[in-house]
């Protein structure tokens, strides 16, 4: 789920409901990629009409093992990050409760 960079707030503010989902991912709308993310709640206190900037993901490497994700995760105080394959293609986007989920599975 994700909105070019210029898209409607209320379009953005109708995906994340639909989605149920805090934040949407934005990507560039000439290359595609993914540039950062925006929260829903900061685009319905916002009296901006388009979405204007991204917050930027943390970017891992995919191969890093879940805790030092975690640990990066935290100490940069993002919500969430961008995982990139070892050409560096965005190949994935995971928040902390996505990087927890495998670790609390069997608890």
């Amino acid at each position: 789920m994700s909105v070019p960079l210029g898209a409607s707030t209320s379009d953005c503010l109708e995906l994340a409901r639909r989605h149920r989902s805090p934040r949407i991912a934005v990507r560039d709308p000439e290359s595609g990629e993914w540039v950062g993310y925006v929260r829903a709640i900061d685009l319905r206190l916002s009296s901006a009409e388009r979405v204007q900037a991204a917050e930027p993901f943390l970017e891992l490497p995919q191969d890093l093992p879940v805790v030092q994700a975690l640990a990066q995760l935290r100490r940069s105080q993002k919500e969430w990050a961008l995982l990139r394959d070892s050409s560096g293609k965005a190949v994935a986007a995971a928040d902390l409760h996505q990087l927890l989920a495998p670790l609390l599975k069997n608890t």
